[in-house]
This record gives C-alpha cells, structure tokens and sequence, in this order.
C-alpha cells in the first residue's frame, strides 16, 4: 500500500485548480448544471464538454470515417476500442486547453477517468486494464461526482441500469479517494435544479477563490 502512495504521488500529474471537473451517470444531471453555472457563476469563464477534447481531433475523424465501418460498432463503443489512446488524446487536449486559458475557472462536462470507463450501459461498468494510465497522465482536477437514487435517475435519462449505476458510483468513487493527493466532491443532486445550483455554486466559488 505504501508502495503505491508513493508510486502515486510521484507519477500522476498535479492538481489543476483553475479547473473543475462535473462526473456522473448518464441523466445525474452534469449538462443541466454546467449550463446554470455558465449563466450565473460570475467566476466561471466558460464550459466545455469533455468529449470534445478528441472528439474535435483529425485523427479521431478519420478513424471514425474509415475505421469504426470496419468494426461495426456505435461511437460509444468505438470510443470504449480506443481508450487508451482517447484518454491520451484527452489530456492532451486538456493541456492545451488550459495553456490557452485566460481567466476565472473552467468547467468539464465530463471526467478525464470516465474515458477509461467501459461497457457503461451494462450492469457491469469498469475502468479498463489501461487505467494505469490515469497514475502517469492527466492532470489532478477537482472533481464533484454526481450521485441520486436510482428511481430518480431513469425519469431524466433512461440509459443505464441499476447495477450499472451503482457499480459506477462506487468504482469511480474508490478510484478518486484512493488517489494522492485528491479534491473530490460527492455531490447529492437528487434535489431540484435551482436549490442544487445555489449548492454547486458555493463550492466553485471556493475553488476559484482558491485559484485567485
């Protein structure tokens, strides 16, 4: 265990401060609150969705145009072929997003680990056997992970299952406390959109503040 502390610590990238990653299961409600901090977060400078960090890629265009027939495979399965590769991508992207970064703080429809997440929609979701990656690469963002029961979930998007979900919510949240250092966020977002934006906002208020 000590041994891969310190592994941890020494290898994985820093913590990016000037930047906030939103996590979850489909339909827990990353896309509707991004979209309330962008409209009333004063010190939020603007948000991205995180599959755009290789999606936007020529190389991952031309692999989707003349590979993916080949494979006979959706985007989302295709992405799952590729993810190391996508997760290298990403960081990079992100990288480059952040050196272009002006002022006030970034946020992140998505989370750099979800690229390692495969076979999301079944009832047996998992980081893939390159999530060592995660430990040499990326950078260390804080993170709030979105969480609600179940019941909730499937009224706003019906897209995983009930096993799935809760494997989900507790891979990702075992992979985040583990990490050393780490700035994560369990999030409730059961509640309605207005009172879990006030909540939200709060807490990007004193990243930014950190960061000023």
């Amino acid at each position: 265990r000590r041994l891969h502390e310190l592994r941890a610590a020494l290898l994985a990238g820093p913590r990016a401060p000037r930047i906030l990653s939103l996590m979850g299961c489909d339909g827990s409600g990353k896309t509707a609150q991004a979209e309330c901090l962008k409209a009333g977060a004063g010190c939020v400078e603007a948000v991205f969705t995180g599959k755009h960090l290789y999606r936007k890629c020529l190389l991952y265009k031309l692999a989707v145009i003349l590979i993916r027939p080949l494979l006979f495979q959706k985007r989302e399965a295709f992405d799952e072929t590729l993810a190391p590769l996508i997760y290298l991508r990403a960081c990079l992207g992100l990288r480059l997003k952040l050196w272009r970064r002006r002022r006030g703080l970034l946020v992140m429809d998505r989370s750099l680990m979800d690229f390692l997440m495969v076979d999301r929609k079944t009832d047996t979701p998992a980081l893939c056997r390159s999530r060592w990656l995660a430990d040499a690469f990326g950078r260390r963002i804080p993170t709030v992970h979105f969480t609600l029961p179940y019941e909730q979930l499937v009224l706003r998007k019906r897209e995983v299952t009930e096993a799935g979900h809760a494997r989900y919510d507790a891979a990702m949240f075992k992979r985040f406390t583990r990490q050393i250092p780490t700035d994560y966020t369990l999030f409730n977002n059961s509640g309605g959109l207005k009172e879990s934006a006030a909540a939200l906002g709060l807490i990007v208020q004193a990243i930014a503040a950190r960061d000023a």
